[in-house]
């Protein structure tokens, strides 16, 4: 069984980029932080993103909270799929996966995440619909934003 707090994402979305360089576009993180004013503090370690790298960084939303991530790659295949587990105040696992298309790429994004705090966790069991428009704004903002800036 599924946890209530269990936050669901799967996401399909088409590039006009070819894979290799929507990938190179994906892994290249210190360029991000600048892209997203909610994004701070982004450090990979080591210096590239890879099978066993670990990315840090905090969400600062315009509500007062912050939330401090670790995302663990436990696979990174060049140019097709990432697998990762999430830890730190949201914890969970996820996925990306990349492939060609005739307009260019498709790529895959899912992932199940659930707040690790009482607070959060009451707010996604009692206020799920609103929690999920909000997850839905968020990522269509962050999207056009990575379009904009990779121009695909």
């Amino acid at each position: 069984m599924t946890s209530p707090y269990v936050v669901h994402h799967e996401g399909v979305e088409l590039f006009t980029l070819p894979p290799d360089e929507l990938w190179r576009e994906i892994t290249d993180w210190r360029r991000l932080e600048g892209w997203w004013s909610w994004l701070h503090g982004l450090t990979v370690e080591p210096d590239e993103i890879a099978s066993a790298s670990r990315l840090r960084f905090s969400i600062v939303s315009p509500l007062p909270y912050r939330l401090n991530l670790e995302v663990d790659f436990v696979e990174v295949v060049p140019q097709e799929s990432i697998r990762a587990t999430v830890s730190g105040d949201l914890l969970g696992d996820a996925r990306l996966h990349l492939e060609e298309h005739a307009s260019g790429s498709k790529l895959t994004l899912v992932w199940d995440l659930e707040p690790a705090h009482a607070p959060m966790r009451m707010l996604v069991r009692v206020a799920r619909p609103l929690i999920m428009r909000t997850k839905d704004w968020a990522i269509a903002i962050a999207l056009r934003t990575f379009r904009r800036n990779v121009g695909a």
